[in-house]
């Protein structure tokens, strides 16, 4: 069989189809087709991986367990010591003491010994916030506005000459009328001096022993204070990143791009590309004495360098000699070259000491440098490093910053190839020279069986981890490591699934593949020049912006820098920049502080359109207001909309000359306070979301290389998604994927059948069609127009539409079922996904259960929802706020959602009220049991399982289905038995449905295909057609086991190719004759 694979491969969707080619391998049928879909590996709401969500609730739980661990540690330590009675009743009475009243007296006074123990353990407490080197260089943590509260604290505790616990303990004085943690707590109107350090409360233990150690040292030995400073200032190290493999040499891990060789590997690469542009016979080429001229500019001599450590263009002509000339780099708008950033700041640093290294010894302190995550640690690491360190090295190198990251070789092929590009040769050349194929890592090795193997073990090069335990090798994952993005690792398995069972059906490997990338035809001439433009702005505005950064001790992030070109975007006149919802006053200096925030116009939940053009800074507090809404639909009705309008427009390309800003960007923000911004949402092309794009852009280049390992490196071609559309238009294919609305062609999303249809054109391009359509788009640019007269023929000359037509109505989309294994997550120590929702229940009576919620508009808008307050007297005084502006329902009216706010914010600062206990009704409740096995929690249970179709043969249910649904928590239990097995031992299981299994019914006489979508504790099961997609109207069938059974229900299995094995009808139950 002589055929061709085409692939449509997308965010969450693989379109396959495959024609048969005849004997000159052109095209002659279309043979089959089909659709796989599956999940992204992503939020829904967020489009963050669906592992970040996890690690963060996952990270908060272990810092819970480690601080708990940490105080019971602290707490036997101290009753061995004899700082903690040994007695439960007895530290009960200790705890009623002021632990303030201690801490301050103690630095001056005695203190008992169960007194300074009561101290200690409040001090365990809390233990202020400590910046992470690692992170803080990375831009990670946002500490702007929260070290400038830790300074100003720093310099009262100075000014004052008193410990935290003094400071604290004089305000608990001062404020004697309040309510304690009213009195000591430092709030929004403090914000010069909200937040505490680490090294404060360090400051403080130490006088506080150093004090105590007088009154008490036959107790206080300096080996109990070093036991008793480990324990509460304990900081588990960060794990650091691991680096990949090197894409020259297999085996090899990454080298850091601030190592010496990998800034001088670069430095070579680029100086020996690079040469003068010829726009006459006469203009000059740079020779290889100016290369090294060039080279000694960037790597030893940095006196003609700029501050950011940049050789400009300009300072290139002057050296080499060569005036008036364009340089090839400058091509891409690059103002010159980058030095070698390492050396250029150790030798601004601790230029004699680092000469004097062997460069082992040079990679090992930038090691140091890198790993170390606090200004201690890094001493520790050079004091192991080296006998004799000069006093001033540690604190030397703790002030400078080194290049982030990893480069695509290691070390050692570094330093093979260091040789030959030292003597002036290319990269390709040095390459082939010591023996490397630097621009492929594939072997030659085809799979022409249908056995093609995970990724990670062909595709080395291109992953991240793994373990290469030889006891780890049946988990492929584990063992070879993996893509970190969650899509294109998800995409690439389903790809090999696909492709594996297509070249097993067919007997033999496809003489072709052919994919679509996510790219538009090559641009023009004037869309170069357009391009290498606005690069050359975005560079000139990115380091504009890293200059004021640097300025106000802000980490120059991407984060950091986006928040800053939203600031500029609210007002052409920095004075007038504000809040756009409120209208106060943002400055420069409140930009990074952690009262404002970046928000999406239109909710990124609704409109997934991630792009700057979605976004605004603005006061946290304004933004809490606006909630999940657009900003007509929370303030649209209230007085202050004029005002939000008319700041608004300031954000619309009306508001600057030429449509752009001082920067150049275009922008367009304004039409999305409008009433119809959601209408105006769909036609929007930059709603798009960029993630999605970035994804498939890189799944199709990996799946390229993937699919080499099938068909052969010369076999594999990749299509233009522009490419795509015209032809599908062409061949008329248009009509059965979409239609043409106002003039524009529109695609069904309703449906998955579009999916199919791309991946039927895809394999029917060939090169010949590439190179006419690339000609047409030429001829249509030249002409200013938007048709192209293509006169290409048909892919072959009994090519009909109609057929394919028939073949769609029959096309079965084959779903990824998310079946999960609870036993193996068991034996791993795991799960199979949240097992409960996060909020713990106490058991009052009967159905009655007490928790506490965050007393805000969210949750209280409404009566009900007031009436579970516990307190009476917070009920009743919150009932008293809402009642003014509640409709005849009882519930909040949304245009007085503000007014609502404003009033419980001065109800709760009064009373000093944040959190309430409220009391609900409640039932199937899961109990959490200790050891003993008594129940000390309550939740409520997260996602099912599945659903368990069963059927009796006793009783007045003999013969009749029923239904148990079984969740995440019920079956990760061990040695769990369903309710119903358990009762009825003797009946049978008909089937068990889980999330994305395929069910037939019969209805109406045909067949209907569906897919399980969601089911419901009461048994309920929400089925949905196989080709609905999740934009398509609701289509949903209700059903419940009774129904299933009287439509003849039944478990399908569909490969991934759509293949169908249907049973016929359900299991029945053996009859005896």
């Amino acid at each position: 069989m002589n055929y061709r694979l085409g692939f449509d491969l997308g965010y969450t969707s693989l379109g396959w189809a495959c024609v048969l080619l005849d004997g000159q391998n052109h095209p002659c049928e279309v043979y089959d087709f089909g659709v796989r879909i599956f999940p992204s590996g992503r939020e829904n709401k967020s489009k963050q991986p669906t592992s970040v969500e996890r690690r963060k609730k996952r990270g908060a739980r272990r810092n819970r367990d480690r601080y708990l661990a940490r105080r019971t540690q602290l707490l036997a330590q101290m009753i061995a010591f004899g700082l903690q009675p040994p007695s439960k009743s007895e530290r009960s009475e200790l705890a009623k003491q002021e632990p303030l009243a201690l801490r301050a007296k103690g630095i001056n006074e005695p203190l008992t010994p169960f007194e300074l123990g009561r101290a200690l353990f409040h001090l365990n407490q809390r233990r202020g916030f400590q910046s992470n080197r690692i992170a803080e260089r990375q831009g990670d943590e946002d500490e702007s506005g929260l070290k400038k509260g830790i300074h100003a604290l720093e310099g009262r505790l100075k000014e004052a000459q008193q410990t935290l616990g003094q400071y604290l303990h004089a305000r608990l004085e001062k404020n004697a009328g309040l309510e304690r943690k009213l009195a000591i707590r430092l709030r929004k109107e403090d914000a010069d001096e909200r937040w505490t350090s680490r090294q404060m409360y360090r400051d403080e233990f130490e006088r506080l022993m150093a004090a105590q150690q007088v009154y008490h040292p036959q107790l206080l030995t300096d080996d109990v204070v070093t036991a008793l400073r480990e324990t509460i200032f304990h900081q588990r190290p960060l794990k650091e990143a691991k680096a990949g493999f090197c894409a020259l040499l297999d085996g090899k891990m990454r080298a850091r791009l601030a190592y010496p060789q990998i800034q001088r590997f670069r430095i070579y690469q680029e100086v020996n590309n690079l040469n003068t542009i010829k726009e006459t016979p006469d203009t000059l080429e740079i020779t290889a004495e100016m290369r090294q001229k060039i080279i000694r500019y960037l790597c030893t001599d940095f006196s003609e360098l700029r501050k950011d450590g940049i050789l400009s263009w300009s300072k290139i002509q002057k050296i080499t000699g060569i005036k008036g000339v364009k340089f090839n780099l400058d091509e891409l708008g690059r103002p010159g070259l980058q030095a070698d950033t390492t050396s250029r700041a150790m030798m601004a640093a601790v230029p004699a000491w680092w000469l004097s290294l062997e460069d082992e010894q040079q990679r090992a302190v930038v090691d140091a440098v890198m790993t170390a995550q606090t200004d201690d640690d890094l001493k520790k690491q050079l004091d192991a490093l080296f006998e004799t360190l000069p006093a001033d090295i540690p604190a030397a190198l703790a002030k400078i910053r080194l290049p982030e990251g990893y480069g695509r070789i290691s070390i050692e092929a570094a330093e093979l190839l260091l040789p030959p590009l030292s003597q002036g040769m290319i990269y390709s050349d040095a390459c082939q020279s010591v023996g490397i194929n630097h621009s492929d890592d594939y072997d030659g090795v085809v799979y022409i069986k249908g056995n093609l193997p995970f990724y990670g073990e062909v595709l080395q090069k291109h992953v991240i981890g793994g373990t290469h335990d030889v006891q780890q090798r049946e988990n492929a994952e584990m063992y070879y490591g993996k893509i970190n993005n969650p899509t294109v690792h998800m995409a690439l398995n389903q790809f090999r699934r696909v492709l594996n069972e297509l070249v097993q059906q067919y007997g033999c490997p496809p003489q072709e593949i052919h994919l679509e990338l996510a790219r538009e035809t090559a641009l023009s001439a004037k869309d170069l020049a357009k391009l290498k433009t606005e690069q050359t702005n975005n560079k000139k505005n990115n380091d504009k912006i890293n200059e004021i950064l640097r300025k106000l001790g802000v980490a120059e992030s991407y984060g950091n820098r986006m928040k800053y070109r939203l600031w500029e975007d609210l007002d052409n006149d920095p004075s007038g920049r504000c809040c756009p919802l409120s209208g106060k006053a943002i400055s420069l200096d409140l930009l990074y502080s952690p009262q404002i925030e970046e928000e999406h116009i239109i909710p990124f939940s609704r409109s997934f359109d991630d792009s700057r053009n979605n976004k605004m800074v603005c006061f946290k507090s304004d933004n809490f207001l606006k909630g999940d809404y657009t900003p007509y639909e929370a303030f649209g009705h209230k007085a202050q909309w004029p005002d939000i309008l008319a700041r608004a427009k300031k954000m619309s390309p009306d508001a600057h000359k030429g449509g752009k800003n001082a920067s150049g960007f275009r922008v367009n923000k304004f039409w999305r306070f409008l009433p119809d911004a959601m209408e105006q949402l769909q036609g929007d092309a930059e709603s798009f979301l960029a993630r999605q794009l970035n994804d498939t852009k890189y799944m199709a280049r990996v799946a390229r290389r993937y699919a080499e390992y099938v068909a052969g490196k010369h076999h594999v071609l990749a299509i233009k998604g522009k490419f795509t559309s015209d032809l599908r238009h062409h061949w008329g294919l248009d009509e059965l994927v979409g239609n043409f609305s106002d003039g524009q062609f529109k695609k069904d999303r309703s449906n998955h059948h579009h999916h199919a249809i791309d991946a039927i054109v895809i394999a029917l391009t060939d090169p010949r069609m590439i190179q006419e359509l690339a000609q047409a788009n030429k001829r249509a640019y030249k002409q200013a127009s938007d048709k192209m007269y293509l006169g290409l023929p048909l892919p072959f000359p009994d090519f009909s539409v109609a057929k394919i037509k028939e073949r769609l109505q029959t096309l079965v989309i084959s779903h990824k079922q998310d079946h999960k294994r609870p036993e193996q997550a068991r034996a791993q120590g795991g799960s199979i996904g949240q097992l409960h929702e996060e909020t713990n229940y106490g058991h009052i009576h009967d159905n009655v259960y007490a928790t506490r919620e965050d007393l805000n508009v969210e949750k209280f808008s409404n009566q009900s929802d007031i009436d579970e307050i516990a307190s009476r007297k917070i009920r009743e005084a919150v009932m008293a706020l809402f009642e003014p502006y509640a409709d005849d329902k009882g519930k909040l009216k949304s245009s007085n959602k503000a007014d609502y706010h404003h009033d419980l914010e001065a109800f709760k600062k009064q009373h000093g009220v944040r959190r309430v206990r409220i009391h609900q009704t409640r039932h199937n409740l899961i109990s959490i049991r200790d050891s003993d096995g008594h129940a000390y929690r309550y939740v409520v249970g997260g996602n099912n399982f599945c659903a368990e179709i069963w059927m009796p043969n006793k009783g007045k249910q003999a013969d009749k289905w029923q239904c148990e649904i079984i969740r995440n928590f019920d079956i990760n239990q061990k040695n769990f038995l369903p309710r119903w097995r358990q009762e009825n031992p003797t009946a049978m299981k008909v089937m068990r449905l889980q999330i994305n299994d395929m069910v037939a019914l019969e209805r109406n006489g045909e067949r209907v295909i569906c897919r399980v979508q969601k089911m419901y504790k009461s048994g309920e099961i929400i089925l949905r057609h196989h080709n609905d997609s999740e934009n398509a109207p609701k289509t949903q069938i209700s059903t419940k086991a009774s129904s299933l059974q009287s439509q003849n229900a039944r478990k399908l299995f569909v490969s991934p190719t759509g293949k169908i094995y249907d049973p016929g009808r359900a299991k029945q139950p053996k009859r005896k004759d």
